[in-house]
Order: C-alpha cells, then sequence, then structure tokens
C-alpha cells in the first residue's frame, strides 16, 4: 500500500497563470495511482478529480493551474464589480481553494489522515514567468506588531499593479507632506489627467508577524487621501473606509475585523481625479496621495491608524496645446485587475464594411404584362457588416512609461473610454507587436507608442 508524503505544496498564494505544483512521493513504492480532489472553500464539494500513475521514481506531480483558472474570470468592468461605489472587490480574480490527495486501492480512495484539516489557499488571477514554479506573497502582506513605529506598519505592502515598475521615491523628498505620512514612507509616482478615470487595488490583509499570511486578524479598514492645488496647499485630508457600504468588506461596520477571504481578499478604490466624488469636486486640483490603512488588534499598539501600504501620488498633467481628443485605456494588468493610461495623441477612426450582395430577378411576371420599374435594383445588398477600427497615439513618454505600456498589449481583456464618455467601451486589440523602446536602442530620451483596436461590438446595420 502506498505511503503518501507532500514534497511540494502551492503556496498560501499563488499566481494562477503559471505552474502551481503539488508533489507527492511514495516512500513504498507501491505502484498504484495517486491522485487529487479539489474543493472550494466548504472542503467537501469536489470541483475536480486527478488521477495519476507515479514516475519511475516514484513522484507525482499535478499542475493545479487548469483546475484554479476555471474557477476564476477576468474583471468585466473598468469601474469594478459596483460602479456605483467607490471601492469594488476582486470581481472573480481572487479564488479560495482546498485539496486533498490520496490514492486508489481495488479503485477505492485511501486519503491519509496526516493531511487533515485541509490548508486553505489563495490563488490570484495574475500571471508569472514560464520558469517560476512558486510566487512570494510577502511582498504585498503587511506586518503589524508590538514593535511598529509611529502611524505605519513594521512592513508595507505596494499596490497589486504594474504601476510599480516606476522608480519609487521617498516622501522626504517631496515639499507637499500628508499628515500621515512619515519621512520614510515609499512613493510610487505616477501621472494622470483631469478627466481621467482609474482604480488601485491591494490585497486585503495584514499579519501580525507570523509567517502565514492567512493568519490576519484583519483586513486593510479604509484609504487615505491627501490632495493639494497647484500652490502645494492642502486642500482637505478624508478618508474612504472599507466596508460594505462602500463597496469593499467584509466588514460591515468600520473596523468589525472580519477576516477576508474570496473576492474580498483584493480591494480596489477609485483614485482617479474624474470617478473619485471627492477629487471630482476640488478646484484646482494639482496632485495627490493615497494610501491603505489600518488598525492594529493589538492593544498596545497605536490606536490611530497606521498605514499599512506605500503611497501613490498622481500629478495631473495638462493637455499639450492642440491635443486630439484623449483616449483613455484600461487592461487586465499582471495581477488580473486593471490599469490605465491616457493617449492624447493622433487618433483615427475608420470604418471597414463588408457587403454581401445578390441579383433578383428584375421583372414583373404576375401581372398581365411584363414591366420592369426604373425603382427596382438589380444588385441588391442583402447583408452588411461594419468594423470599427481605431488607433491611438501616446504623447512623447518616457522609457518607463513604454515599459509600463508593454503590459497593455500583452493584456487579455482591455476597454477604451473617449473624450466625455462616462462608461467604457470594451475594444480588441488589433496591434500584434509591442517595440521596446529605450535610449540605447531608439537614441533618444522620449517615444511614442501607436495602438490599434477594434470595438468589441459591431453597429447594427438594417438587412436589404
Amino acid at each position: 500500500m502506498a505511503n503518501l508524503t507532500v514534497t511540494h505544496a502551492p503556496n498560501d498564494w499563488e499566481m494562477a497563470n503559471g505552474n502551481v505544483i503539488l508533489s507527492l512521493y511514495d516512500t513504498f513504492q507501491w505502484g498504484g495511482q495517486h491522485a487529487i480532489r479539489f474543493f472550494g472553500t466548504d472542503g467537501v464539494t469536489i470541483l475536480n478529480e486527478i488521477r495519476q500513475n507515479p514516475n519511475i521514481v516514484g513522484y507525482t506531480h499535478f499542475d493545479l493551474q487548469k483546475l484554479i483558472t476555471n474557477q476564476m474570470s477576468l474583471p468585466s468592468n473598468p469601474e469594478g464589480n459596483n460602479p456605483s461605489t467607490q471601492l469594488n472587490l476582486a470581481d472573480g480574480a481572487i479564488f479560495d481553494y482546498k485539496y486533498e490527495y490520496g490514492f486508489y486501492l481495488f479503485n477505492n480512495w485511501l486519503s491519509p489522515a496526516s493531511q487533515f484539516p485541509l490548508p486553505l489557499k489563495t490563488a490570484i488571477n495574475g500571471r508569472k514567468a514560464y520558469y517560476d514554479v512558486d510566487w512570494t506573497v510577502s511582498p504585498y502582506i503587511p506586518t503589524i506588531s508590538d514593535a511598529g513605529v509611529a502611524n505605519q506598519a513594521d512592513i508595507r505592502q505596494p499596490a497589486v499593479t504594474d504601476k510599480n515598475i516606476y522608480p519609487t521615491r521617498l516622501m522626504s523628498t517631496y515639499t507637499t507632506t500628508p499628515s500621515w505620512a512619515v519621512a520614510s514612507l515609499v512613493i510610487h509616482p505616477v501621472k494622470t489627467m483631469e478627466a481621467s478615470y482609474e482604480t488601485l487595488s491591494w490585497l486585503n490583509g495584514w499579519n501580525d508577524g507570523t509567517p502565514v499570511p492567512q493568519a490576519t486578524y484583519n483586513g486593510i479598514n479604509g484609504f487615505l487621501f491627501a490632495p493639494f492645488d497647484s500652490a502645494g496647499a492642502s486642500l482637505g485630508e478624508f478618508q474612504i473606509v472599507n466596508t460594505t457600504t462602500t463597496g469593499g468588506g467584509p466588514d460591515v461596520a468600520f473596523n468589525d475585523s472580519i477576516a477576508p477571504t474570496g473576492d474580498f481578499r483584493m480591494i480596489g478604490v477609485k483614485v482617479g481625479p474624474t470617478n473619485n466624488t471627492t477629487l471630482d469636486s476640488l478646484v484646482d486640483l494639482d496632485h495627490y496621495y493615497v494610501a491603505p490603512f489600518a488598525y492594529s488588534q493589538d492593544p498596545d499598539v497605536s490606536i490611530v491608524p497606521l498605514v499599512i501600504g506605500d503611497a501613490y501620488r498622481y500629478q495631473i498633467i495638462p493637455p499639450e496645446c492642440k491635443d486630439y481628443d484623449v483616449i483613455q485605456m484600461a487592461w487586465i494588468n499582471s495581477f488580473g485587475n486593471f490599469d490605465y493610461f491616457d493617449f492624447q495623441k493622433k487618433n483615427v477612426r475608420t470604418d471597414a464594411i463588408s457587403r454581401n450582395n445578390y441579383n433578383p430577378t428584375p421583372e414583373s411576371w404576375s401581372s398581365t404584362n411584363v414591366t420592369i420599374s426604373t425603382y427596382t435594383r438589380g444588385k441588391t445588398t442583402f447583408s452588411t457588416e461594419v468594423v470599427e477600427n481605431q488607433t491611438a497615439t501616446t504623447r512623447y513618454i518616457s522609457e518607463d512609461d513604454s515599459q509600463y505600456l508593454k503590459n497593455l498589449y500583452r493584456a487579455p481583456s482591455a476597454f477604451c473610454r473617449f473624450a466625455g464618455d462616462t462608461t467604457w467601451t470594451p475594444v480588441i486589440l488589433t496591434s500584434n507587436a509591442w517595440t521596446e523602446k529605450t535610449v540605447k536602442n531608439q537614441n533618444r530620451r522620449l517615444f511614442q507608442h501607436e495602438i490599434s483596436f477594434n470595438i468589441a461590438w459591431n453597429p447594427q446595420i438594417q438587412n436589404g
């Protein structure tokens, strides 16, 4: 009879798109089939089962990637799963699962008791390099402990965005400083435009210094905002609390201390100058900071809100003279949620039209005389299909911007928002190549990118 041991298990947090390996070893070299059963969070309802013969040295290696991704979906709206609220959940971009391993003896399932209770695992609908078997979540989970410093957690987390490619700075390098920020706070400088819509997502949770991220007692309690005008004067700091009322949760009331699970494990907040309702109401908004905060459940730690994440500094860039109408793109980033970019230079719309024609009989044969009306068509269009094509061009951008846009070309789903629109239009990217543009290979410091796409819905046309 087999004696199964786990030689490699998926991490507690994993990227779903890439190898997610469970390896078993039979110390007795029994030779029968090894198997795994795949569950959701209940650990009861079997979603899938895989049987496999061990290899020549007694090991079986199961890749859970397809099992996990089959339970996930891409977010369907850049404004979040609830566009009317200021926060939004993961919307299919996170999946909690359990698995059980065992073997079959005379077609009877046998499972080692040592694996119970089944461990809870979490997968993010992001992607990792083909050579990465394991993904490390620790940079994205903050730590709050008794040793926490004033106003901020021991270890803070960046947002789950590809904007992290941009070089960071410390708060001490800026002249405008939020009341909640210390000089050593890490700042991610990014750019946006006055009419832009944007969201920013964080993994919802923190730990108390224990090695297992699931040992968190609570999640993000809210988000801190600090807007400033063009003279550097504060426009009034504000918070958005993370509760079910604002679109987040799982806390129903502020600081309920309910441990996040499922879609609650990733929280997005509207941070655009237009789709964030408070920012949209401000006059002469020049730049602003945003960061997540939480309260520790340890009474020995200060009860003031602790900044548990890096801060993002959004600088509003004005339109250039004689600019085209801005086209804003939104796409699924490498973490499974949305990133954004404004294309403010030349854009062109074209319609690709195809027609199906036929030649009807022009004569009238049903009356006393054979006649042909001057209005009778010969060749007639039976049906028409129109595909709306669009090109959009960036301003002159930096090498970092160019690297950031690579993720748009690789995105499995994209949307656009035309100037003046309050809704997003799904699109199909037709640009099939991204060209790396660097100072070395372009012999200049600023570059432009042009992207082409089709509107995902064809216009309705009457049949002939």
